[in-house]
């Protein structure tokens, strides 16, 4: 039985110094990961949280990147090399970012290109069975082949495989520790948020900020030592949300109190664009009968002693509308057999730490 293990590979470059790039610092806070850079990308390599093609895409979206577009031979070795000789797992097939595309009638990438000639020499020849249209890479063999896409349970297709998340690596440029009276940095912006007054709880909040960094998600804030993270980039299912906030050291948000829920609001309002204010976002709360005497419990255990939902119809998910506040039931599953899922946007909490 495999442990849940999510490793980041990368390799220095050729004509590259060793700290000329490194891993965005959204990636580097991911739990179990090794960080290094091959050229200026940085490859996430997820040995046993199998997915499908499209939930695959939608994990490495969620942190800024794509299912891997391999240019060229060099990457493609290097990531079957990975794969092969240090992690062992030569047979197991891994989703890249190419899919076939009837409309355009050829293979094409996540980011809208087409495949080029040189990295259809890759590609194992389908073997002409109707809807193989998503490409996973072979590390033994270090070739391509078309896979289903999507898990069926009723042809009884099991489309779920390993990935590799592809990001842009970042100039590793020193810092220094001087903080600016006047610039307030990425940083400052929590630590302004909890240097003050809470109005609504009167409590003053002083020296806490979030313990993980988000260079593209400037959407998170702090409040009665909990950081908060809204999450938007992309709307994912109730189990990859609750996921990816694990492989952070966090959870998705138990709102336990009105105070809480009250924060969340007023903090979406701030925020959030015009665009993400009118999504609804998945909170940490599931329902299962007989649970408790209202059936609803966090995920970490506890039982629901604050609640403000708007409707309450015993589903077993539940989201959070940041315009009003309240919560509503959802199904996780529209329908199991078919695998049709609900996906929102969703808000994560960890454990603030001293600044």
């Amino acid at each position: 039985m495999l442990t849940q293990l999510l490793v980041v590979v990368c390799l220095v470059g050729v004509g590259l110094t060793e700290t000329a790039y490194k891993c965005p610092p959204e990636v580097s806070g991911i739990r179990y990961a090794k960080l290094h850079v091959f050229g200026k990308k940085c490859y996430q390599i997820v040995i046993n949280l199998s997915k499908d093609f499209q939930d695959a895409q939608n994990y490495c979206q969620i942190l800024g990147g794509n299912l891997a577009m391999i240019r060229n031979e060099k990457e493609n070795n290097f990531l079957a090399e990975t794969i092969d000789k240090i992690y062992q797992f030569r047979y197991i097939a891994f989703w890249i970012g190419l899919y076939y595309s009837p409309q355009e009638k050829t293979y094409m990438w996540v980011n809208g290109l087409k495949a080029t000639n040189e990295q259809y020499h890759n590609l194992e020849k389908s073997q002409g069975r109707k809807n193989e249209l998503c490409v996973a890479m072979i590390p033994k063999t270090r070739l391509w082949k078309d896979y289903y896409c999507d898990t069926d349970r009723n042809f009884l297709i099991n489309a779920k495989k390993g990935y590799i998340c592809e990001y842009p690596a970042v100039l590793n440029v020193p810092t220094t520790t001087q903080r600016s009276t006047s610039l307030p940095t990425q940083n400052a912006i929590t630590t302004h948020v909890t240097s003050t007054t809470n109005k609504i709880t009167n409590q003053p909040i002083t020296r806490k900020r979030c313990p993980i960094k988000h260079s593209h998600n400037k959407d998170y804030k702090v409040f009665e030592n909990k950081c908060y993270v809204f999450y938007t980039l992309i709307k994912s299912t109730f189990d990859m949300a609750r996921e990816y906030c694990s492989s952070l050291r966090g959870s998705l948000a138990m709102v336990k109190s009105k105070q809480i829920n009250t924060f969340l609001q007023l903090t979406a309002a701030k925020v959030l664009n015009n665009n993400s204010i009118s999504d609804s976002f998945w909170i940490g709360l599931k329902y299962r009968p007989g649970w408790s005497s209202a059936g609803y419990y966090w995920v970490d255990g506890t039982p629901l002693d604050f609640s403000n939902f708007e409707h309450a119809r015993a589903k077993e998910c539940v989201t959070f509308n940041p315009v009003t506040g309240k919560w509503s039931d959802q199904e996780c599953l529209v329908s199991r057999w078919l695998s049709r899922v609900n996906k929102f946007s969703f808000i994560c909490e960890f454990k603030a730490i001293e600044s």
